[in-house]
Order: structure tokens, then sequence, then C-alpha cells
């Protein structure tokens, strides 16, 4: 074991040190082009503050790659439906934000249900879509929809040593399109990349412990306590946003996440009772070390059912400063509940677990402040 603690430490300060090291400079991020990369469309996310990056959910392919493995440790598909935020709705009352995605992954313990070796391995899949799509404008060969968008592919892997610690790498390529005006001149194409990493320490499970119930031999008490750090390089490319012919080019929005959070929650068995998750991130911009943005948020969760969630967020680069709340539903909590319960159970062990990981969840979120104000967000996800 304590070498293992040593292995582990080692690792987290190998992370760091990459991660301090990935410097960048020189421009100016207010010519940056297609900012609506920066744009979380994440309700869950948005309900915090704009916390994503150590969020490991349906959702995690598009903002965190390394998340994606994670999320695939237990689940084999996932789905989030399209949905459509009206952005920015005290400016403009036609312009809305769409994203969508899919994944697949596989881990070795979903392949072998009974065994519970010392290491587990992981790896998924994802394509997710993201879109900003503006009000019709009228030009000289008719109307016209100004629009960006950018078709997103994630691979990621993932390595975890049991009651130690969880890590995910990924990699996304972006397929970005942006049309400003009707013919070629007012369109432009190209592709970038982002890179994700996360780190996972399930302390409580260092020290197994079980607080049996009075005059009960089946039912106990235990606890969860997760640290989590993350970081993500996103937009990356060798090549500057041109539009048409021009050569008069502006750079994507590159930017550096980084960011931790805190999970803490009492379990009955092994269904959540009441969770905590704090989270705190920034991001920059890599033109300019003086253009930070600052994100914190707090998840209540009950039943592991119902959510409620609360943060506060400065935006530099866009001027904003805003309060958010969000509420959550999750079918897995009352699955899982039912299974502690002796409710129910599968003779096929995959299909049992399956079944148990099996979730449907309903997110909202909501933006107040400035030009955010009243931007409500909204999403329906299945995975299983």
């Amino acid at each position: 074991m304590v070498v293992m603690c040593k292995i582990t430490i080692t690792l987290l300060i190998g992370l760091t040190v990459v991660i301090l090291s990935f410097n960048h400079s020189q421009a100016d991020i207010t010519d940056a082009a297609v900012t609506f990369l920066k744009i979380s469309n994440s309700p869950r996310a948005n309900g915090m503050g704009g916390c994503i990056i150590n969020l490991v959910d349906e959702q995690a392919a598009l903002y965190n790659p390394g998340a994606l493995a994670l999320f695939h440790r237990d689940k084999f598909v996932s789905v989030n439906f399209p949905n459509n935020t009206g952005w920015l709705p005290e400016l403009s009352d036609d312009t809305k934000l769409r994203s969508w995605g899919v994944s697949a992954g596989i881990s070795r313990s979903n392949l072998r249900p009974d065994d519970t070796p010392f290491y587990n391995a992981f790896m998924a899949v994802a394509f997710s879509s993201l879109k900003l799509k503006q009000g019709e404008l009228v030009g000289i060969s008719g109307s016209y929809y100004p629009e960006d968008e950018a078709d997103v592919f994630t691979a990621a892997l993932g390595f975890e040593l049991r009651n130690i610690i969880r890590l995910g790498f990924g990699f996304s390529h972006k397929a970005i399109k942006s049309r400003l005006a009707e013919g070629l001149a007012g369109k432009a194409e190209l592709t970038a990349r982002d890179y994700g990493l996360i780190a996972q320490m399930p302390l409580s499970d260092l020290v197994p412990h079980k607080i049996y119930l009075e005059n009960s031999d089946d039912y106990y008490i235990n606890f969860k306590l997760i640290p989590s750090f993350a970081c993500v390089w996103a937009n990356y490319s060798d090549k500057d946003v041109c539009y048409g012919t021009s050569t008069d080019c502006d750079p994507l929005p590159k930017t550096i996440r980084r960011g931790g959070s805190v999970y803490f929650g009492i379990n009955v068995n092994n269904s959540s009772l009441f969770s905590v998750l704090l989270a705190g991130e920034t991001d920059k911009s890599i033109f300019d070390d003086d253009v930070k943005n600052y994100h914190n948020g707090i998840e209540f969760g009950l039943f592991e059912t119902f959510y409620y969630r609360s943060g506060h967020g400065i935006d530099r680069f866009g001027g904003m400063e805003f309060d958010s709340y969000g509420l959550g539903f999750s079918l897995h909590g009352v699955i899982s509940w039912l299974n502690t319960l002796n409710k129910l159970k599968m003779e096929n062990e995959i299909l049992n677990k399956i079944f148990n990981n099996m979730n449907l969840t309903y997110n909202f979120a909501r933006y107040d402040g400035g030009a955010l104000t009243n931007t409500n967000f909204f999403k329906l996800s299945l995975s299983f």
C-alpha cells in the first residue's frame, strides 16, 4: 500500500508539472473568431456557475475528453438529446444554441462482472455537435441564417487502480464551419483539437468502513470522499479563421481551463442518501495571461434522484458577471434504491449490470446577470 501511495503521489505531481509548463502567448483575445466554442450548453454545469471539466456525465466528451473515459467505467452507451437554448434572450429573440451527442465505451470490469481486479481499464469514443444559429438576414441573393457549428469526434482512455486513483485522458477533433454572410466570402472552415485529462482519488475507499444500522445485518451506512482535478487545452489549430479568400484572419479562442472538485456522499449500502459536490475552475486565453474567467458552484443531491445547483461566474472576456441555479432529476437513484431494497434482480450478471447502471436524466439551469439574464438551459440524456 505504501508503494502504491508513492506511485499515486508521483502521478499527481507529474500531471501538475505538465499542466503548469504548458504555456503560450502573444495575441489579443479580442481578435478571436468563432467564440461560440467557449459557450457551455450543459445545464448541469451551468447551474453550477459554468464548472464543467470535472463533471463525469453524458456531455463530458464536448467539454473534457478525458472525463469521457471515466464516464464509461460502468457505462456502455449514452445519448444526450438535442436541445434548443435561446442564447442571450435579452439581446436577441432568435439566436439558438443547440447541442447533442452519442458515446460508447467498454471497460474490463464490464466484460468480466464477476471479477474484481486490482486494476481496471476503459476506453470510449463519442460524436458531439454544437451549433449557434442566429436569426434570418436578407442579402443580395435572398435570405440566409448566420451560424457557427462544430462536429466533434472524441476518443478517450482511462485507467484505475482500485481504491487509489482513476485517470482519464482524451482527445477531440473538431470540424468547424462558420457562416457570417452570404456567398463564399462569408464562410470559413477549419479543424481544431482539444486535449483533456482528469484525475480522481476515492479517498474514502482507502479505508473500508461500514456502520451497520441498529438491529440489521443487511443495511449499513458508508461515506464517500472523492477529490478531483482536471485540465483541458481547447481549440488548438495550426490555422486561423479566414473567411473566403481573405488574408485578414483571426485566431481561434484557444484556452486552458483548470479546476478541481470535491464530492462528499452519505450512502446506505451502495445507494446515495445525500451528496454534495463543490467545484471551482478558471480558464484563460493563451494569448493574454491577464484575461481569466472564474467559475464556482455547488450541487446538492438527495437519494441520487433530486438535485439542486447554484453557482457564480465571472466572464472577463465577455465582460459579464452572473449567478446561476439549476435543478435535476436522475432515474438511476430510483433504480439503485430498489436494488438496495432487493426489489430488483436479474439472473444474467451483464444484463443486471446494464440495468443497474441505466440512467435517464433531465436537467435545467438558468443564468441571471447582464446579457445572460433569463438564459435557460434544458437537457434530456439517457445512458446504460
